[in-house]
């Protein structure tokens, strides 16, 4: 079965390459928490907050970001690819090219 966190609090936590493959993880909460180099493929990521979390060289791949918020987050080296972002919020986030969204 795949995991599920609806709505679920994390803030702060430390969760380094952590695999959350097609996760359900809306509303999530997990600001200013490490997910560095974790795998979030294919995961419902939809309304979800990481601002100001570190999910440098993370697998979001295939993910559904929609509505989520990644304002400050550290995206560095993080795969984005074929990720739906309607809505995604990345205001002062180092993005994987290392640019900072505006």
């Amino acid at each position: 079965n795949d995991a599920s966190l609806i709505n679920a609090t994390l803030n702060g936590a430390y969760m380094p390459q952590v695999i959350l493959f097609r996760a359900d993880l809306r509303g999530i909460v997990a600001e200013e928490a490490v997910l560095a180099e974790a795998s979030l493929r294919g995961a419902n990521l939809s309304g979800a907050s990481f601002q100001r979390s570190d999910l440098f060289g993370a697998d979001l791949g295939d993910a559904n970001l929609s509505d989520a918020n990644f304002s400050a987050a550290r995206l560095l080296s993080a795969n984005l690819g074929n990720t739906n972002q309607s809505g995604t919020i990345f205001a002062g986030a180092v993005m994987p090219d290392n640019t900072i969204h505006p």
